[in-house]
């Protein structure tokens, strides 16, 4: 049997590109190694969108009391630029600004930057060798 309850967060984060997809990214601590985090977003509809942070406790044989830290990421199709999202938790909830994406999470040839060029660096030159004459036939 398994028991849901509001998670504990301690950090939220959100990123968005111009597209319709927004990443949320929680973070905190689970009392147990047994607990699943799980980010869901209830209603469609609202300004700004409202997500929940929940955790399911398995219980399924024997889990030590430890508390273990978590992060959990989902990416939602949200349907448009988002400024702000909520998140809802055991703390009650926390309003977070919607970042653009960092370069690592953006697949190479996608940057917003244009890659500059390196210089070349110089070659050494090598060292020339003197001329040798030329044997007279005979």
């Amino acid at each position: 049997m398994a028991d849901t309850s509001p998670a504990q967060v301690s950090s939220a984060r959100a990123y968005q590109d111009n597209g319709d997809y927004l990443m949320l990214e929680i973070a905190g601590e689970a009392p147990t190694p047994c607990h699943h985090i799980n980010l869901e977003r209830p209603t469609a509809a609202g300004t700004p969108l409202v997500f929940e942070a929940n955790w399911t406790a398995e219980h399924v044989g024997v889990c030590p009391e430890v508390v273990t830290p978590y992060e959990r990421s989902e990416v939602f199709h949200v349907g448009g630029k988002q400024q702000s999202v909520v998140v809802k938790h055991a703390g009650g909830q926390q309003t977070v600004a919607v970042k653009p994406f960092p370069a690592r999470f953006k697949p190479p040839g996608t940057a917003s930057k244009p890659a500059t060029p390196r210089p070349k660096k110089p070659r050494p030159s090598k060292p020339r060798r003197p001329k040798r004459a030329k044997a007279a036939s005979r």
